[in-house]
């Protein structure tokens, strides 16, 4: 392939020749899809063919000894089942910091878990039946959450020097490509191209220096390929009735191979803005997480009852945050973390022209544009999240504290007297201030003010968002604690 390829011309050419290597090398094999529980084994299964095997010569002559070992086979069954699942349920104890993904498993097995779609979807007074119908349906209702397009504000600096050092160029090697491509999860389905992630995994060491070949110029030249930037999407139940859309979360898939270049740029791209993220976000960093952001926060609370003061904690929800990341206003965050030259407009073109659809039961909608928002399924995606919510802690006072998980936000404050309230109260107004400037509002409504005290009678104000008074708990869930 020539350097002066387009791109997408480049990428459709090596996926043409990768899918006719498959198709003439890997050998295609039909799995039953089974319903059985994750413990029940070959050796069970062999146990079982055995049985059907005893229960059709009994049922043609029943005879007591062909009785006897039909019962016997159906106890070693039992028997061996139990087991299976005392085995299973240790190895799930044994391994779950290591591999929750085993517990989630089981859970789904036990319960019986089904996170499809329900029969009938209604939203905005609309009730469809069709898998097209609903597919169309969810991929309006999910887009509709994207924020339109927005000029970067004149209240934002331009270039407030965050970083001394620049990042212009990245030129990959194919060590890095080929342990990306190592690194890969056999397990995860395959995105619009259809190219599975296992044969990729199992071909690294002979694709990487071509996979290599293709990232390079797509760095060299600014450009993503169109391809990667759709995503098939399929809604999944999180909470309450199944009928209602707005019970649902979009999963996105993308290419596998898109998602290897990421992380290829994402090493690079972190080695050089890591430090400077400010080290009281704990979402998406390597090394910090809900134990690190909890901690310093149940430090302070505990000195504060030591000294016989309150403390004020202020809960605040983004609305949609992760969809609705203006795109100007992050290209030009990039720019204060020192992202310039063919890289950044290669995030630029990453960012653009990007399309979603939704798929039910093999059925897909149209494409719908993706306006807003980082790419929900990326490996870039939280990363670049990350910068675009940095500067937000900047707008808080130095007596009040705040702590991040992504996009998880908080303040806390140890209250004396009502003065300590109102100062509180600028820094909402702060914090009001940096979203609406960010163009990422916050959900009124599920923002929540907590108390922490062992006073009878402490000092209590009603803390303002806009114009809305923020709800006060007597508890929250925070990162999963309560």
């Amino acid at each position: 392939m020539s350097v002066s390829d387009d791109v997408d011309l480049y990428w459709f050419r090596w996926k043409a020749l990768f899918l006719a290597a498959v198709e003439k090398c890997v050998p295609v094999k039909v799995i039953k899809d089974t319903n059985s529980p994750p413990w029940i084994d070959g050796e069970i299964r062999h146990l079982l063919r055995k049985k059907y095997r005893a229960l059709k010569k009994y049922r043609e002559n029943r005879t007591e000894q062909r009785k006897r070992k039909l019962r016997s086979l159906s106890n070693d069954i039992k028997i061996l089942v139990r087991h299976k699942h005392r085995d299973y349920l240790n190895k799930i104890v044994g391994s779950f910091c290591e591999n929750p993904k085993l517990f989630w498993s089981y859970h789904k097995a036990v319960l019986h878990h089904r996170s499809g779609v329900d029969s009938v979807i209604t939203h905005n007074g609309q009730t469809v039946k069709t898998s097209g119908e609903k597919a169309e349906l969810f991929n309006t209702y999910f887009c509709s959450v994207f924020t339109s397009p927005n000029t970067v504000p004149s209240t934002m600096p331009s270039n407030p020097n965050r970083s001394d050092v620049e990042i212009s160029d990245v030129q990959l090697s194919v060590e890095e490509v080929e342990l990306c491509l190592a690194g890969l999860d056999s397990s995860k389905a395959s995105g619009p191209d259809g190219i599975p992630a296992h044969i990729l995994k199992q071909c690294s060491k002979e694709i990487a220096p071509s996979l290599c070949a293709l990232f390079n110029h797509s760095l060299r030249t600014g450009r993503f390929p169109a391809e990667w930037k759709n995503a098939d999407v399929t809604p999944v139940h999180k909470k309450d009735l199944k009928e209602p859309a707005g019970n649902y979360r979009p999963i996105s898939l993308l290419s596998i191979v898109s998602k290897v270049m990421e992380r290829c740029v994402c090493n690079r791209f972190y080695a050089h803005v890591s430090r400077l993220i400010t080290e009281l976000q704990h979402g998406f960093m390597r090394n910090r997480s809900c134990v690190t952001q909890l901690l310093p926060v149940l430090h302070s609370i505990s000195k504060s009852l030591d000294r016989n003061t309150q403390t004020d904690m202020l809960y605040f929800d983004f609305a949609k945050a992760f969809d609705s990341v203006d795109h100007a206003i992050l290209i030009q965050k990039l720019k204060w973390y020192g992202v310039t030259g063919q890289l950044l407009s290669w995030f630029k073109d990453y960012l653009n022209h990007r399309y979603q659809r939704v798929v039910i039961d093999g059925v897909a909608s149209q494409y719908l544009p993706v306006t807003s928002g980082v790419p929900q399924g990326s490996l870039v995606g939280p990363l670049l999240f990350v910068i675009f919510i940095n500067d937000l802690p900047d707008s808080i006072q130095e007596q009040t504290s705040s702590a991040l998980y992504a996009d998880d936000t908080k303040l806390y404050r140890s209250i004396s007297s009502q003065s300590d309230c109102e100062n509180l109260q600028r820094d909402i107004s702060n914090l009001n201030t940096w979203s609406h400037n960010s163009n990422m509002k916050f959900n009124a409504s599920k923002c929540k003010v907590l108390t922490v005290t062992r006073k009878k009678s402490p000092v209590l104000t009603d803390y303002h968002l806009d114009n809305a008074i923020l709800q006060r708990v007597q508890q929250e869930n925070d990162l999963g604690v309560i």
